[in-house]
């Protein structure tokens, strides 16, 4: 459990980019709201990574074969900022067992190089349709 310091620093930095999170909720699906999102920091099933220049906000998930993964599924700020971020999230799910990362995003992050050059690889397309 985060301290209250700790957790303070957090919410502020989600606030902070309130705007850009805001906009990748609606791209995502519109299925997430930030409001939810800062219940899942409180209750810590979400991890935030911050700096000055970004956050990125995982989860760990089980997955019934036996991998425990970390996915990263938002991120808000400038891009070299939340690149590091990523890594220090990575890092961290590494040390607490998982042996795959993930990430969603957009069609976009796969023509940038940064990110290819840090291992990450487009894998499945995400289809969507209103019903």
């Amino acid at each position: 459990m985060a301290s209250d310091s700790e957790m303070e620093k957090r919410v502020t930095a989600l606030l902070k980019f309130r705007e850009q999170i805001e906009e990748g909720l609606q791209r995502g699906g519109n299925t997430r709201t930030f409001t939810g999102l800062m219940g899942d920091v409180i209750d810590c099933s979400a991890q935030v990574f911050y700096s000055d220049s970004g956050v990125v906000v995982s989860q760990i998930q089980d997955a019934e074969t036996g991998h425990r993964v970390i996915h990263i599924w938002l991120v808000a700020g400038e891009l070299e900022g939340v690149l590091e971020l990523t890594e220090e999230a990575v890092a961290w799910g590494k040390s607490m067992g998982a042996d795959v990362a993930t990430s969603t995003g957009r069609r976009g992050w796969e023509r940038v190089p940064a990110v290819l050059e840090r291992g990450w690889k487009p894998d499945l397309t995400l289809y969507t349709r209103e019903i």
